[in-house]
């Protein structure tokens, strides 16, 4: 009979060349980004779930460990929030129809993205949003849509309501493509106004 090997939350393993790995995942429980990692040297899965306990524990009260990349400063903003807040500031601007425009261009954002944090958004699910839009409409929509995104990541790192980097910023935009207008000929003209 094979001996059943106790499972822990949070805790994987990975076969490799050198034999089994040990990994903890979990949520930051202050900042909301998550923590994936292999261990070092820890040769059980039962070391592995301590390891994750204690540094659950540690986060939870305020510790901050910067081998994994967490930031002390940064914390949970769903990226909702941060577009309606850049929308409420942009709304000074004196011009009142590009402030319509924006929250007309804004939408589609908001739907697509909704409930996400901002640490969830990458350069990839823009991407994958730019594509899907770009079905649905025009280009030169598409791209007004992306600069209102990148614009609001940039007011959000800028004001400090962020920490990150802007995934907006690093999509390119939809080529779009310029047609000529022909000039009318002054034979043209002349037969028109016949």
């Amino acid at each position: 009979m094979a001996k059943k090997i106790k499972k822990y939350i949070g805790v994987y393993t990975v076969e490799g060349k050198k034999g089994t790995s040990y990994g903890i995942d979990h949520i930051h429980p202050q900042t909301g980004q998550r923590v994936r990692k292999i261990l070092k040297n820890v040769t059980s899965m039962e070391k592995a779930a301590e390891i994750r306990a204690i540094e659950l524990a540690d986060a939870s009260r305020g510790a901050v460990n910067q081998a994994y990349g967490i930031k002390a400063k940064s914390r949970p903003v769903l990226f909702d929030d941060i577009v309606k807040a850049y929308l409420k500031w942009y709304k000074d601007n004196p011009d009142k129809k590009a402030w319509d425009t924006y929250q007309h261009h804004a939408k589609p954002l908001l739907k697509a993205f909704k409930g996400k944090l901002m640490s969830d958004i990458n350069s990839w699910t823009v991407e994958k949003f730019k594509n899907a839009r770009a079905k649905e409409r025009a280009r030169s929509t598409v791209n007004s849509e992306l600069t209102i995104g990148s614009e609001a990541f940039g007011w959000a790192i800028e004001n400090g309501k962020y920490s990150g980097d802007n995934p907006f910023s690093r999509v390119p935009r939809l080529k779009i493509k310029h047609t000529k207008t022909k000039a009318l000929s002054p034979e043209q003209v002349e037969a028109i106004m016949d």
